[in-house]
């Protein structure tokens, strides 16, 4: 008689892993757009923006492909949009920051009267109010920012420094209900005594970073990378961080991998930076955890893991990269493993062998298995790979109590052979 494998996860007091850099402050973090191949927002509130007109993905600042967005079309139809139900999102800011990097590729002259050439962001409800207008001051490369009010404003912050075309620069603009501030790479250009702020503005036409008509301005005409929106004024060393940033960067993606059952699996991922550590991560259902090097798993430290003797609880198993490198670290791509069972296993049939309950549980689980399973020997490992618990399946219905365990993710094995995942949450 086959012996069975049966894998489960017992998540113990559980923190997923977020995709914001270290350097980017998480305090007060509205949405973070850094534009690694999609216009997506990366901070975990799911603020992603609709790509419009030629809006379309680029080489960044650090030369990395499909890692910034080029605005070029002098039509007004070139921008990020945000999503409608967004579109309030920054409403009764009394305080707040705006984060980008910039490229300007060519300079718009408009001759408006509103002010404005090129445009960066905005906020707008027509014939009411323009709000969060970044921009270049009219017939000048300096920068303006009009924070909200009817326009023409001649009340705006404007930067005492020109910018020039083709250089990246990395902007930010505060306000704290005193004060508006314009920092470019990290340091204070100019500041004006200002007791402005967003008020709310009711069904607006537009919420962008880009182009939009009616606001005096045909373009962006620039490529805009690494954007961010907070709900307080920045500090000046967060400002700091921010402009030095990181350049260590995932260069060597992880792929797919489609592997025959009770074969090796391997990920590869490579970094910009040559000193650089790693740490590979998995998800069971319960948010990224560390892979720790026991059992299946080696080289989780390393930039090549390795899954060995896959088995079909392994099927659709996603594993990344964290990339470090002193304070900074970089996120790589999912990968996903395929396992294919290719030895007439059929792995449906074992499905429901077992039943666990309850989930969460906090000092017992329950275990109703089917007969095949009576007389079995079972384990519970935990993230290590030691065991911290065995028994033997008695009968079809088997409690099992997990009370002393501490926090942590732990595996529950029967046999050898053949494998199912699942998990339990203990409460605490």
């Amino acid at each position: 008689m086959k012996k069975l494998l049966l894998f489960g996860a017992i998540a113990l007091s559980i923190n997923a892993f977020g995709q914001v850099p270290n350097y980017v402050p998480t305090n007060g973090l509205v949405g973070w757009w850094p534009f690694n191949g999609n216009a997506n927002d990366e901070s975990g509130q799911n603020h992603n923006l609709i790509p419009n007109g030629d809006a379309s993905l680029t080489a960044d600042r650090n030369g990395l492909t499909q890692s910034a967005f080029s605005l070029s079309d002098v039509n007004n139809n070139s921008r990020l949009e945000f999503g409608l139900s967004d579109f309030s999102l920054i409403d009764n800011f009394n305080q707040g920051s705006l984060s980008m990097w910039l490229k300007i590729t060519s300079h718009d002259i408009t001759n408006h009267y509103f002010g404005f050439d090129n445009m960066f962001t905005v906020r707008q409800k027509s014939g009411v109010n323009t709000q969060f207008y970044l921009g270049l001051l009219g017939g000048t490369m300096q920068l303006r920012m009009h924070l909200n009010g009817a326009l023409p404003n001649s009340g705006d912050l404007t930067s005492n420094s020109s910018l020039s075309i083709n250089t990246w620069y990395n902007i930010v603009y505060t306000w704290d209900g005193s004060t508006e501030k314009i920092y470019i790479n990290g340091i204070l250009d100019n500041s004006i005594n200002s007791t402005n702020y967003i008020t709310p503005l009711s069904s607006p036409d537009m919420f962008c970073f880009g182009s939009y008509g009616g606001c005096g301005s045909n373009s962006t005409n620039s490529i805009l990378d690494d954007l961010g929106i907070w709900n307080r004024a920045l500090t000046q060393q967060e400002i700091t961080d921010l402009y030095s940033s990181c350049q260590l960067t995932v260069n060597t993606q992880p792929n797919n991998q489609t592997i025959n059952i009770n074969n090796n699996a391997q990920f590869i991922v490579g970094s910009s930076d040559p000193s650089a550590t790693f740490q590979w991560q998995t998800d069971l259902g319960v948010g990224f955890q560390n892979l720790n090097s026991a059992g299946q798993y080696s080289g989780v430290t390393n930039d090549t893991l390795t899954v060995s003797n896959v088995t079909m609880s392994n099927n659709n198993q996603t594993f990344r990269c964290i990339v470090s490198s002193g304070s900074c670290s970089d996120t790589s791509n999912v990968a996903v493993l395929t396992v294919n069972n290719n030895v007439g296993i059929n792995e449906t049939s074992q499905v429901n062998l077992f039943s666990v309950f309850p989930n969460p549980a906090q000092n017992i689980i329950n275990v109703n298995s089917d007969s095949k399973l009576i007389g079995q020997i079972y384990s519970i490992y935990d993230n290590a790979g030691r065991v911290v618990l065995t028994g033997k399946f008695n009968s079809q219905n088997t409690t099992i109590e997990i009370g002393n365990l501490s926090g942590g993710i732990y595996m529950f094995s029967v046999g050898e052979n053949m494998s199912q995942t699942f998990k339990i949450i203990k409460a605490e």
